[in-house]
């Protein structure tokens, strides 16, 4: 195998972990952001309410674990579909289609943020989960058809462990980075940033 061959495999399974770093950076939003959801301004139909003030304390844990959820029971049972889809459709449009939908459903959850205090941003945010569950997972799938197309035969065990290395470091960096954001910018803004 020719020098720029090799380069080429290796640039091009740079632009492949890319895939999955943004969608695990967006993914792990929530669980740096939970107090943030849970504070006082974010009151939802099943939010517990402070008996000395009688003020809304934010939303209920159970709501907030729905978020995970969602994404999960979604995530687990869209993906084989996904797979078949993949097969017949190939690559590309796998790729832009299960893309799309992580970027709908990260936007669909920021939009959730509009309705702070009212009985609708859970369901906004349930709705923008379950649209980047439907897609996050499938995108793996496309990732990893992309890689073992790209190196197989050779140098595919490694090119596998540099794909799931990048995706767990896009959740590294939102761990690092979110809260810093969110503290100089608002909820809003750090939802949208991580679009």
């Amino acid at each position: 195998m020719e020098a720029t061959d090799r380069s080429y495999r290796f640039l091009l399974l740079f632009f492949n972990c890319m895939l999955t770093f943004g969608s695990y950076f967006c993914f792990d939003m929530p669980s740096v952001l939970q107090a943030q959801f849970t504070g006082v301004s974010n009151c939802t139909e099943n939010s517990t309410i402070c008996d000395e003030c009688k003020g809304c304390l934010g939303m209920s844990n159970d709501d907030y674990n729905l978020l995970y959820a969602i994404y999960a029971w979604t995530n687990a049972v869209v993906v084989i579909g996904a797979g078949f889809l993949i097969d017949k459709l190939g690559n590309r449009i796998g790729l832009f289609l299960f893309s799309f939908l992580c970027v709908l459903g990260s936007a669909t959850f920021a939009a959730g943020v509009f309705f702070k205090g009212t009985s609708a941003m859970l369901p906004v945010m349930l709705i923008g989960r379950l649209l980047f569950g439907s897609g996050n997972g499938s995108l793996t799938i496309v990732q990893n058809r992309i890689t073992a197309y790209w190196f197989r035969n050779k140098e595919l065990a490694m090119a596998f462990g540099i794909t799931l290395a990048f995706s767990r470091l896009g959740s590294v960096l939102n761990f690092f980075m979110t809260q810093i954001f969110e503290d100089a910018y608002g909820l809003t803004w750090t939802l949208w940033a991580g679009i």
